[in-house]
């Protein structure tokens, strides 16, 4: 997997989160849903970046 899209999902984890944070002050509903979803993306992003990590050798892993 490319590092952009590593990088997509992980800013759609943030966005998705700050979303959630804001309709958890507001009180509306499914805030806690986006929260999980959002922190559930980033979680996502950060293994993808590991394993990609992990598994190129060379010292231009990220920037396949």
């Amino acid at each position: 997997m490319k590092l952009k899209y590593i990088l997509s999902i992980l800013l759609l984890g943030f966005i998705t989160v700050f979303i959630g944070a804001l309709f958890k002050l507001e009180s509306y509903p499914y805030a806690s849903e986006l929260l999980l979803l959002g922190f559930s993306l980033k979680v996502l992003a950060a293994g993808l970046l590991i394993v990609k990590l992990l598994m190129n050798k060379d010292s231009k892993a990220l920037n396949s």
